[in-house]
């Protein structure tokens, strides 16, 4: 085991009150929480973390994923993740302290860090660890338990920010431990049916393996026993055995959880178990619920009820347990388990094990959302239509600021295509239907396809007349048209005849349309029908967009692979060919370009690129910038149907560049590796890098482009290595990004070499203190075959097969270290 300091940067504990970049376009239902919620860690004090989906249950509402500290009374507290720098996309997974001080997040693709219950102090610790991302799976003794995909188990003290690293336990096959017991002692890992204890003092691991003939089992929760169920035979009935895996004793008990129940948790005193059986008078709805079997008084239980009634709650789909077994929490969308109102998510519900005490775990502070199928932003973002659907009606919804939201009843389920900056008119059609509906300050009509369903379509800001593309299958193929209709009478008229449409990507502005044809972009204007094709020089674009003012379309290129190229804009009067633009999709003011490839806005005058995201993060400090934007956010499914929100956001201009990723790791000799990548300031489009500098000392160093950077030797042990950006208007990070790595330029050692049968299987044993290995071995015959190999405890094994036994084979190592530094031993002769 080795240790390296892992150090972290302390936060403030109070962010500055400031507008949030985004909101939710509507929420308008009951004030239940509109996302489904599980506990990550419980105590049995009662204190528990809880993940949300749910907007609503903070106020203002937030987008993505949020943590609360949840007190035994049920009293939430917002854990503010955004000062950590930490995007919830990516998920997080979390630990809390035995004494509900503080909890531990991190996630496989974000940063670790440690928040203080009282005061809310975040602080971030540096990672990753040998160029991966950790994440917490325990806390004992005042440290926490990392692991990562592939690297093993590490040892974080939270206080002093030192990390100790365990060798990688071949056996485990990469998994990662199930469980670390509360001393921080000993670590079970699960591989199939095979159990392995772990001494993390002196790295001795017995195994154990199932009994075939079980009939599934769980590992309590704390980590010494394992249940499990053997079925009935000629003298024995049904049986839960429950094994020590720390002594190898077994206890017996009857199986009273009947065939069809299946594992849920268990403690060593208490196995719970979920069935659709009904094993109390109270459970009378043929659905999923979980039973409590306790071994010291031989009963099982209902455990999932009402609040006020002992009657089965039904439908249960989650449920977590405190170490104990005392407390427990379930989910489930059956209505009246509370006195919640329904919507259409699983509700996350709290309650003691030996009481009938059923409360909700979370309550929505403000009206509830997920209700929407489709939105659509008009061309400036003003106005957004959005479907939805609640008691059983749906219905279309213009919403503008400043003014009553326009709703318009349907029939059928409607899917949203255009509506005006000025809400006065909107677009949309029904899915699985070719009716199409136009509205017109509120009135709405019908616009005949003809039978074509419509794919997309767009409202003209000038002529007010909307522009449809279609399409049907007659007699198994695919027939497709860009239609127009009168904004008056609604009389339908085909305009791509003479060049028909060849995407349903087309654009309307300022009396003119824009597709593409097979002979380039078409162009025609709506009031005059006079109409020019503008030639592509490149065959592979997207697009196009026209500008506002009726004067330019672009078109994004792209090269035949799909990589980004550039955007050409076209004068749209005669067609002529006027300038490049950075790649995008030219949006109506002329002044922005939507690059969907990278996930940006790109600034047309300069090519400065902004994220084109909903941000919530003390590390997007900057000014809002752009059109106003939305998205939609799908969270629920219903009767096929995917609800969900929008929400409108603006994109963030940073006020200073930043790093946005870094990865070090060390090589041969004791150089490290560093790369980064960054993330530009301002609009300016500046000249911008990483630049980095060791232990604190000395000068910065401007690190290379889309390169990896190579440090000179360094002495073997631990370094902290500092990266910040910084860009030729002298804006440089706030908070250099920190990496601690260790380097190490000796070469790794070997000693004797055996040969080891295990359980049928043969392998390559040599005595070194390397991680990993190469054997080259040759065969009686001459030829040569490679083998790899790990190392723990000292030792290298490679497996060995496709020999005869008896015949010789001569072998050598390539020994490597986590730096690269490499040993090739001499060659040995051995006989399987």
């Amino acid at each position: 085991m080795r240790s390296f300091l892992f150090p972290a940067l302390l936060l403030p504990a109070l962010v500055g009150a400031q507008a949030l970049p985004y909101q939710r376009v509507e929420a308008l239902g009951p004030a239940v929480p509109d996302g489904n919620a599980s506990p990550v860690s419980m105590l049995d004090s009662g204190w528990s973390l809880l993940r949300t989906d749910a907007p609503n249950v903070g106020d203002p509402n937030r987008f993505g994923g949020q943590f609360y500290f949840r007190s035994p009374e049920g009293t939430l507290t917002r854990i503010p993740i955004e000062k950590a720098g930490i995007d919830p996309r990516f998920g997080l997974l979390g630990v809390l302290a035995p004494d509900a001080s503080y909890a531990i997040l991190g996630g496989p693709y974000t940063g670790l860090f440690r928040v203080d219950r009282q005061g809310l102090a975040v602080r971030v610790f540096s990672t990753p660890v040998s160029g991966q991302s950790v994440w917490p799976i325990a806390i004992a003794d005042g440290s926490a338990f990392l692991t990562a995909f592939g690297l093993g188990l590490y040892k974080l003290d939270v206080e002093s920010g030192e990390l100790f690293e365990y060798p990688i336990l071949p056996e485990a096959s990469s998994r990662s431990p199930s469980r670390v017991t509360s001393d921080g002692t000993k670590a079970i890992y699960e591989v199939e049916n095979r159990f392995l204890l772990r001494n993390l003092t002196h790295g001795i691991v017995r195994v154990w393996d199932l009994p075939s003939g079980t009939r599934g089992h769980s590992l309590d929760t704390t980590g010494r026993y394992v249940w499990y169920r053997m079925p009935e035979t000629a003298w024995a009935g049904p049986r839960l055995i429950r094994h020590d895996l720390f002594t190898d004793n077994e206890a017996s008990y009857p199986d009273r959880s009947g065939n069809d129940a299946l594992f849920d948790q268990s403690t060593e005193r208490v196995v719970f178990f979920r069935t659709q059986a009904s094993l109390s008078a109270n459970d009378d709805n043929a659905t999923n619920d979980v039973y409590a079997y306790d071994r010291q008084n031989d009963t099982l239980v209902l455990t999932t009820d009402r609040k006020g009634s002992r009657r089965a709650a039904g439908g249960v789909n989650g449920l977590n347990i405190s170490p104990n077994g005392s407390r427990l929490m379930f989910s489930t969308p059956s209505p009246g388990v509370t006195e919640l109102p329904s919507n259409p998510f699983s509700q996350l519900y709290a309650r003691t094990t030996v009481r009938y005490d059923v409360q909700p775990a979370l309550i929505g502070l403000s009206p509830g959302g997920s209700e929407t199928s489709s939105s659509v932003a008009s061309r400036n973002g003003e106005a957004v239509l959005l479907s939805r659907f609640a008691a059983g009606q749906w219905s279309m919804r213009t919403v503008l600021d400043g003014q009553s939201t326009r709703v318009s009843p349907t029939q059928g389920r409607p899917r949203a295509l255009d509506v005006t900056d000025d809400g006065r008119r909107a677009l949309w059609t029904d899915d699985g239907s070719p009716t199409l509906w136009f509205s017109v300050d509120g009135a709405v009509r019908t616009l005949s396809t003809d039978g074509y369903y419509s794919a997309t379509g767009h409202i003209d800001p000038t002529t007010g007349t909307p522009v449809v593309s279609v399409y049907k299958n007659v007699n198994g193929a695919s027939q497709s048209a860009l239609l127009r209709f009168d904004p008056v009478t609604g009389a339908t008229s085909r305009i791509d005849t003479t060049a028909p449409a060849t995407s349903s990507d087309f654009d309307v502005d300022a009396g003119r349309v824009a597709w593409l044809s097979a002979s380039g972009v078409r162009l025609l204007d709506l009031r005059t029908g006079s109409g020019l094709t503008v030639s592509t020089a490149q065959p592979y674009y997207y697009g196009p967009r026209l500008t506002a003012d009726g004067m330019y379309v672009a078109i994004a290129h792209t090269t035949a692979n799909g990589e980004p190229e550039k955007t050409r804009l076209y004068r749209t009067s005669d067609g002529q060919f006027r300038r490049t633009l950075p790649y995008g999709l030219l949006l109506p003011d002329g002044k922005w370009l939507s690059d969907s490839y990278n996930g940006t806005l790109v600034y047309a005058e300069t090519g400065g690129q902004v994220l084109d995201w909903i941000e919530e993060s003390s590390r997007s400090v900057g000014e809002p910038v752009g059109p106003k934007r939305s998205t939609f956010r799908g969270t629920v499914q219903q009767d096929e149907v995917t609800l969900g929100d929008a929400w409108r956001y603006r994109a963030i201009a940073l006020a200073k560049p930043r790093t946005e990723s870094l990865l070090t790791r060390p090589r041969p000799g004791g150089t490290v590796e560093i790369r980064s990548e960054f993330r530009k300031a301002g609009l300016e489009n500046a000249a911008t890098w990483t630049e980095y500098r060791i232990d604190g000392t000395g000068p910065w160093r401007r690190m290379k482009v889309g390169e990896a950077t190579l440090t000179a030797p360094l002495s073997d042990g631990s370094h902290r290595i500092e990266v910040r950006a910084a860009d030729a208007l002298g804006r440089m990070e706030g908070h250099p990004a920190t990496r601690t790595v260790v380097t190490d330029s000796v070469p790794p050692t070997f000693g004797a070499f055996s040969t080891r049968n295990e359980s049928g299987a043969f392998f390559l044993v040599i005595q070194s203190n390397a991680r990993g290995a190469t054997a080259s071995v040759t065969f009686p015959n001459g030829s040569t075959q490679l083998f790899g190999g790990t190392g723990a405890s000292g030792e290298i094994r490679c497996y060995f097969y496709g020999f005869v036994s008896g015949q010789t084979y001569r072998v050598k190592f390539t020994l490597r270290d986590l730096a690269g530094n490499e040993t090739v031993t001499p060659e040995f002769s051995f006989q399987p």
